[in-house]
């Protein structure tokens, strides 16, 4: 048993950090000692009748905090020695888990949403990827670059649905997409415990992938959760091993209890908290009642409440010194020190404890006495009471004292990285303008008006929420029970479940059934099977009405009836110097409503976006978008007047002349006699839950601006930069 002395400086002593860094990096080169002597055969293992050269496998690190294991991990680390740390820390909390659920959580989305580009781009960010910042920016300013990116992202996206989270992780992981994420993250000094845990999380989401059989929001819903919830007393979310190399073993006290090792070092012996007093203590206190034989939570607290609080909780800090100086089977090397509040630790009161009262009323103020007596030891005293400790048991007991030297020696390198002031530096010159991109969504933002150009609250799909979205009896149908095209669940995830549905159906020959489509969009977005027959009627629906009543908007035709339409149209319309406010001017001008965001800037880049259906008919082209919004409970909540307001209060009138704009230029780039009155048939917008086929027209709004509206929207947009 050997104790590790480092003296206090005087005056205030060290502080908490700077006593663990010197702790850890005395310990550290302690260890990368006894391992160089065994590799020359100086530090051996008694094994019965044999020895064995004391390896790093033989060595364990007790601590009492995750935060502790890691400077003890940094400092083997700087010395060339590979650790494991055996601790309670739960894996959900580990920065792998975060730069995994926004990897998960980018994967999720439709490249059409608002955010999409950001999260991916968030998401690629992650040193799993070893992009440098001149890869970074990219992503941004590259178009190649970020289409071969959002490419693999959709592939990736893709393999997750058809195959699982696993085979999505191996591929990422292994498969050498781009770049090779494995050597990646094995590049770092703790790549191996990185990696590992990357496995883990793996494995992990697998399981609840298996158990649950979630959609990939359901399973993302799932992580999330378990990122909140982190708690590290469950053993299957702990940090496992990443191999069983010659590893040094660093190991939380708690998780210690009935094992061994052969040599055990215990930096933070010294590492003691003083008793909270006045406005520092919790509103409630926790104690056991011996005399009534039950745990008590005081929630009006006295000061004996406190005190019976404080006896239990040093009682059971004993416990564990106990159990941490109990672990060795050769050698345990233990670190002491006046500093870091240490006249609180439980080891002060054995090596400083004078005989105290059985008292249990005075037992508290024996403890602050105590303390109070250790702290006010002056060197000399200090190491004179430590000393006649170590002279109980000459034989067993050696001491180990710290000098000046020494303790400067393994100071510097964390030392003056603390010492050093930080401050952000001044962007003193002028940036240059890059290219922009915006959209629709991004244009209204903070306009005041709805911007979503779906739906504009997620509801859930639970029983209740599907109860609280039912129609009264009175207001529908009285032949309609249970679920409805009413009743279905309003919200993006609805609006983006139809989406995929209308998209597989009308853009892949291939796709199959229509049942089978919305089976699978049901799983995917994490629906109930109960809604199948309501999606299969929304989607027939708009698939069978005319979109418009005969004699309106050139010749009457449904969604069946298109030939190779084109679904989710994806469009970069180049800008030069656009500015909101003339935008706004000009839509005004022709009769529009808008909501575009009131702003001085101007825009130089690309126009972004995604069209639901673009479509050709009798020689006419249209822009069509579905909607899944809930405006009421029966089919007079689907009047024209109705979606008339949906439309105005949304901001739709922006989407569509947008997309027209783009298409018209498209189109003029395309067609050799391309005339806008002959070749634009206009915008329908398709509120799905009160289309009827046999009302044409129901539930459709059109408009077919003029040549001119659109002709001065192209002229706001400017020359390409």
């Amino acid at each position: 048993f050997q104790l590790v002395l480092i003296p206090g400086t005087g005056g205030r002593g060290r502080s908490k950090p700077a006593l663990t860094t010197l702790a850890a990096e005395l310990a550290a080169r302690d260890i990368a000692r006894l391992i160089a002597l065994g590799k020359e055969g100086r530090a051996t293992l008694a094994c019965g009748d044999r020895s064995a050269p004391l390896a790093a496998r033989d060595i364990a690190v007790l601590v009492r905090k995750g935060d502790h294991g890691k400077e003890v991990a940094a400092a083997l680390r700087r010395l060339g020695i590979g650790s494991v740390e055996m601790g309670t820390d739960n894996i959900f909390q580990s920065e792998e888990a975060g730069s995994l659920h926004r990897l998960l959580h980018a994967l999720c989305l439709d490249e059409s949403e608002v955010n999409a580009t950001q999260l991916l781009r968030g998401a690629l960010a992650a040193d799993l990827f070893g992009l440098d910042m001149r890869a970074l920016a990219a992503l941004r300013d590259d178009d190649d670059t970020w289409s071969e990116w959002r490419g693999l992202a959709r592939e990736w996206a893709e393999n997750w649905q058809e195959h699982g989270i696993a085979t999505l992780m191996r591929r990422i992981l292994f498969a050498g997409d781009r770049t090779d994420c494995s050597a990646n993250l094995l590049a770092y000094p703790n790549g191996p415990r990185r990696l590992t845990n990357y496995l883990h999380l793996t494995d992990l989401l697998h399981e609840a992938e298996v158990r649950r059989r979630p959609s990939r929001q359901g399973l993302l819903d799932w992580f999330r959760q378990a990122r909140t919830d982190a708690q590290g007393t469950d053993e299957t979310a702990q940090l496992r091993l990443e191999s069983d190399e010659n590893l040094v073993k660093i190991v939380t006290a708690h998780r210690a209890k009935g094992l061994e090792f052969p040599v055990v070092f215990y930096p933070f012996a010294w590492d003691g908290r003083r008793p909270p007093s006045g406005g520092q203590r919790q509103p409630t206190a926790e104690y056991y009642d011996a005399r009534r034989k039950t745990p008590v939570l005081d929630l009006r607290p006295s000061d004996d409440a406190y005190d019976r609080e404080h006896i239990e909780e040093h009682a059971d800090e004993l416990r564990l010194l106990y159990v941490a100086l109990t672990r060795a089977e050769h050698r345990c090397v233990v670190t002491w020190s006046p500093d870091g509040q240490a006249e609180h630790a439980p080891l002060s009161w054995l090596l400083h404890g004078r005989e105290g009262s059985d008292d249990d009323a005075t037992a508290a103020q024996d403890l602050k006495d105590h303390a109070a007596r250790v702290h006010g030891l002056g060197a000399g005293e200090w190491y004179a009471e430590v000393e006649a400790f170590a002279n109980r048991a000459p034989e067993a007991v050696s001491l180990r004292l710290i000098d000046d030297e020494e303790a400067e020696a393994a100071e510097p390198a964390a030392g003056d990285e603390q010492a050093v002031p930080l401050e952000v530096r001044k962007l003193e010159r002028p940036l240059e303008r890059i290219r922009q991109r915006t959209s629709y969504s991004a244009l209204s933002a903070g306009a005041g008006g709805f911007v979503r150009d779906r739906d504009e609250v997620d509801l859930p799909d639970s029983e209740d929420a599907a109860v609280e979205e039912e129609a009264p009896a009175s207001a529908s149908a009285p032949e309609e029970e249970g679920p409805t095209v009413f009743t279905f669940p309003a919200g993006g995830r609805s609006g983006r479940c139809l989406h995929h549905v209308y998209e597989r159906h009308l853009g892949d020959p291939e796709a199959g059934s229509l049942e089978r489509t919305c089976e699978a969009a049901l799983i995917r977005y994490g629906f109930q099977d109960k809604w199948l027959q309501a999606v299969r009627t929304l989607v027939e629906n708009g698939l069978e009405t005319p979109l418009a009543p005969p004699g309106e908007a050139g010749s009457v035709f449904r969604l069946s009836d298109l030939q190779q339409p084109i679904v989710e149209m994806e469009f970069h319309l180049p800008l030069g110097k656009l500015r909101r406010e003339q935008l706004a001017r000009c839509l005004e001008e022709h009769g529009y409503e808008h909501r575009l965001a009131a702003d001085d800037g101007q825009i130089d880049g690309f126009l972004h976006g995604f069209i639901d259906l673009v479509a050709r008919h009798d020689g006419r082209w249209y822009v069509i978008d579905y909607k899944s919004n809930w405006l009421g409970p029966d089919l007079a909540s689907y009047s024209k007047e109705a979606i008339a307001e949906s439309m105005r209060h949304h901001g739709y009138h922006l989407q569509y002349l947008l997309y027209l704009a783009a298409l018209h230029r498209l189109l003029a780039l395309r067609l050799p006699d391309y005339d806008y009155d002959r070749h634009i048939g206009g915008a329908f917008y398709l509120f799905l839950r009160g289309m009827r086929p046999n009302a044409p027209g129901s539930s459709v709004f059109h408009d077919r601006p003029s040549r001119a509206c659109i002709e001065a929207i192209n002229a706001c947009f400017g020359e390409a930069p």
